[in-house]
């Protein structure tokens, strides 16, 4: 018993692995929907870390807690007060400059309500929610405050700064005041939606509805805020009020929600509210307009009473996951600040295009090094300055000198020190400042979905249907519908049957399919997922294929790669290097012009690299599906396709010859010719050996002693489409086998080495990238 009893509990997800017992419980209720779970994980091992720590065989851990009253028994219960006593505040830091504030019409900005993102300023919750850390990457969203519920309105802060603007109380949501200038009227009523709930639909256009009934976007808001990557309406589609991208505004309240007019047409830089930062409500307009203010709140700026109340904003619910190595689990970072108290005078913050940052932004707890232009050879002194002229951080720079790429003589500001998220700028003595740049837990949160949205829309073979695009305007009809009778170019194989290659990527402009470059490809996203098991899993994508308990990335590379057993000629020779059309491609063309121009198009010459690209991606893709419990007629048919391709490749070396059967070097479609086959031979004896070995094949040993006994084995090297050393270490990295220890940990110190030769060379630089520009080229390297 006793007055203050904290009382904490504890509870996992299944994410990373499953716990004892969830795969039962689902076999129990088969009714329950496949995304309800992450099939295919690894079993939790119990007991798990106190610390939340996450991996493998570690849950996710998640952590409540009640401050509670336990009596003996008979015993009438306390009588508890409705608001308790606030915590004593602490001042904040005195700064020596004191910023000065612009006057803010129509009171302090909306506080945020619940789920909406909290990330860059913790402190902006309305009262009863706290600014909770969600995930691994450091995201926070405004969640109930459960274990201190406060008072129902915020008290007056307890060291109040001077009134830079009007006295007046702030306003209800309500009943906003009368702005000093009021903006030009709106012509068009404000939009009413229709009053069925039952309406509720995905759209693009910020009005319409885009989805038909049962469509998986229009199914929830978690569909189609998350995979489908668009904005839900609750209420169905909006009246009175002009789309997206659509002509006839005059001011921003002609258009849908949050729609800008621009030059008469309603316009948005984040039309999905993919950036956290844009209210789906307009509010009533103010000359000092909130949605256009910075969104990162300063680390120090005096405290503003909040209303209790704003508009809320529809927002995912979710923040994007990081995926989590399978090898090393790691501690979850938190948003604690951890920068050191303000500092210091600051120097004047004009704006020089001489002092460069990544505008990009930084990741927390990366390097952050900015560049400064300047012919001194002696340190200039940097400050890094907050939103409100804040000193944060300062030192002086090192002194670069001149770096042959750019020919600029460059200074370096290494400010990686700075950890706390929100908005900076880099201010140096005598030049003076950076743009802004962010210090942000995720710097492309929608990049690995936009990226593999890309594969969806350059499949080949098959219609490609809006619902399964971010934006459905794009939806086309198939590309080479008819790649099932490819003929081989005419002088080759003569006597083999015309090529059965539906189903591929469209490579480039050329709508040709590259069996070499292909193979790197898949191996890339295949490798990702058998390194991170929840990247891309079943769902997560929004493909005709989700939804069939598979992953998405399985899925789509599955699609993808019909076409490369396809590429082995009937008569048993070596795999055609190449498919396309004998011509270029009109740079802009319609679908209905090239598939018009299918009647010139072939199956190009052989080679040995190409014969062990079969190989290697049939192997990865059947060992990835007999990992997931997939159809064993399919696994057998990919597993037959690889193993026949190795029995033809091996023992050649023939690199592919645009003279020998193609219309001439470069004509219709790239060469890529690869004169060095021992690598190839090693990436294929790779994924040969990890296959056999998760199958169960005889011939386990003999594709381990041709991975073993090439001189590639436990190297490791830049891969792209002709080097592929690396891809197949890493894939002896990824994926169970049974090699030695003293091989494995020559595979992972090898890797390490590499990673770091990478480190090196981006330190190289003056402007720090990989470029190694003055040691590797000479000269920029071709971006492919």
């Amino acid at each position: 018993a006793g007055e203050k009893v904290l009382l904490q509990w504890k509870y996992i997800t299944a994410n990373s692995c499953s716990p004892p017992g969830y795969s039962d419980y689902f076999a129990a209720h088969p009714d329950l929907p496949s995304g309800y779970w992450t099939q295919g994980v690894t079993d939790c091992t119990p007991p798990y870390p106190d610390d939340g720590t996450r991996g493998t065989t570690w849950p996710e851990a998640f952590f409540n807690c009640a401050e509670v009253s336990v009596i003996p028994g008979g015993t009438t219960a306390p009588t508890v007060s409705l608001k308790p006593t606030p915590p004593p505040t602490t001042a904040y830091p005195t700064v020596s400059k004191t910023p000065t504030i612009a006057p803010v019409i129509g009171g302090p900005p909306p506080c945020l309500t619940q789920w909406q993102d909290c990330t860059y300023n913790w402190q902006s919750c309305c009262d009863g929610f706290k600014c909770t850390q969600v995930d691994a990457a450091g995201y926070g969203r405004c969640l109930e405050d459960t274990c201190d519920e406060g008072p129902t309105t915020t008290p007056p802060p307890t060291n109040p700064p001077p009134p830079a603007g009007p006295t007046t109380p702030p306003p209800s949501p309500t009943n906003p005041p009368t702005p000093t200038t009021n903006p030009p009227p709106s012509t068009t009523p404000p939009p009413t939606p229709p009053t069925d709930p039952t309406d509720a639909c995905c759209t693009i256009n910020l009005k319409m509805c885009h989805h038909e009934e049962g469509n998986f976007c229009r199914l929830s808001k978690e569909n189609c805020e998350g995979p489908c990557g668009k904005l839900w309406l609750p209420s169905g589609p909006l009246n009175g009020c002009i789309a997206l991208w659509e002509q006839g505004c005059s001011t921003d309240g002609d258009c849908c929600q949050h729609g800008e007019c621009r030059q008469g047409s309603c316009e948005s830089d984040d039309p999905w509210l993919k950036n956290g930062s844009t209210p789906t409500n307009k509010p009533t307009p103010v000359p000092t307009d909130p949605t256009k203010a910075p969104t990162l709140v300063p680390t120090v700026q005096p405290t503003t009473p909040k209303p209790t109340n704003s508009p809320t904003a529809p927002l995912p619910t979710t923040s994007p996951t990081t995926p989590v190595p399978t090898k090393t689990p790691t501690n979850n970072p938190t948003n604690e600040p951890t920068t050191p108290a303000p500092q210091g005078g600051g120097f004047p913050d004009v704006y020089s295009d001489k002092v460069r940052i990544n505008q990009v932004g930084y990741l927390r707890f990366a390097t952050k090094v900015g560049i400064i232009v300047d012919d001194s050879t002696s340190p200039m002194e940097w400050q890094v300055q907050d939103a409100a002229g804040s000193v944060l951080l300062s030192g002086i720079t090192t002194v670069y000198g001149d770096d042959s790429a750019s020919l600029d003589h460059v200074h370096q500001a290494d400010f990686s020190l700075l950890t706390d998220l929100g908005a900076y700028k880099l201010v140096v003595d005598g030049i003076g400042s950076s743009l802004e740049f962010h210090i942000a837990p995720s710097l492309y949160p929608n990049l690995p979905h936009e990226a593999m949205n890309y594969f969806y829309f350059h499949r080949m073979g098959t219609e490609i249907e809006g619902e399964h695009l971010v934006d459905d305007r794009y939806a086309r009809a198939a590309l080479h519908p008819h790649d099932t009778d490819v003929p081989a170019y005419p002088g080759w194989c003569p006597t083999c049957d015309d090529f059965d290659l539906l189903g591929s990527w469209a490579d480039a402009g050329d709508f040709g399919i590259y069996t070499v470059n292909h193979a790197i490809s898949a191996w890339t996203l295949l490798n990702l997922h058998e390194m991170f098991p929840v990247a891309f899993g079943d769902g997560e994508l929004n493909l005709p294929e989700s939804g069939n308990s598979f992953p998405d990335v399985l899925d789509e590379v599955d699609y993808g790669s019909r076409f490369v057993r396809g590429m082995l000629p009937s008569d048993g020779g070596l795999a055609s290097h190449k498919a396309h059309n004998h011509a270029w491609s009109a740079f802009t063309i319609t679908v209905e012009g090239e598939n018009a121009a299918a009647g010139a198009r072939s199956a190009m010459g052989s080679s040995t690299p190409a014969t062990y690209a079969v190989a290697r991606v049939n192997a990865q893709l059947a060992r990835m599906w007999s990992s997931k419990g997939g159809d064993a007629a399919h696994i057998a048919t990919l597993w037959s396709a690889a193993k026949d391709a190795w029995n033809r490749a091996d023992g050649t070396a023939k690199s592919y010859s645009a003279m020998e059967a193609s219309p001439g070097p470069a004509m219709g479609g790239g060469d890529y010719p690869d004169g060095n086959t021992n690598d190839d031979r090693y990436a294929a004896a790779c994924e040969m050996y990890l296959s056999a070995y998760a199958l169960g094949d005889d011939d386990v040993v003999l594709y381990k002693s041709a991975t073993t006994s090439n001189d590639h084995f436990t190297q490791m090297s830049q891969w792209d489409w002709a080097t592929v050393t690396g891809a197949g270490t890493l894939s002896l990295y990824a994926v169970d086998n049974d090699l030695s220890n003293p091989d494995k940990m020559w595979i992972e110190e090898n890797i390490v080495s590499f990673a770091n030769q990478i480190k090196m060379a981006i330190d190289s630089e003056g402007y720090p990238s990989n470029l190694k520009y003055g040691s590797e080229f000479g000269q920029y390297p071709w971006g492919s």
